[in-house]
């Protein structure tokens, strides 16, 4: 699957994340990868669960990528608010992507006004 993911085959990553997540107790990596597949067809709407399966896992190391590509697929989908909290969040936890997520708020504020 991460072949396919890797050389931008989305749908056929899916595909094996899909039976990957059936066949493995330690699901959130596939869940993280198949977000991201759906995230990179366009498809915002369907990444966002596969990217809370890996938050409320709450014991791996992709949640923090998971937090920010989630407010990334919410901007997409103009869900402003759950932009902003989900930004705010990042930024409290103080992490990897907290000065991204601060510059991405500074943004909003301008944006959707």
């Amino acid at each position: 699957a991460n072949l396919f993911f890797s050389k931008g085959q989305y749908v056929k990553a899916i595909e094996l994340y899909d039976k990957a997540i059936k066949e493995n107790k330690e699901k959130y990596v596939f869940h993280f990868y198949k977000g991201a597949s759906l995230q990179n067809l366009e498809k915002y709407g369907e990444a966002i669960p596969e990217y809370n399966m890996v938050i409320e896992h709450g014991d791996n190391l992709f949640i923090e990528e998971a937090e920010w590509y989630k407010s990334l697929c919410y901007i997409k989908l103009e869900r402003v608010d759950e932009a902003k909290n989900q930004l705010n969040d990042i930024v409290k936890k103080g992490g990897f992507y907290a000065m991204d997520a601060k510059a991405v708020l500074r943004r909003l504020r301008y944006s959707f006004k």
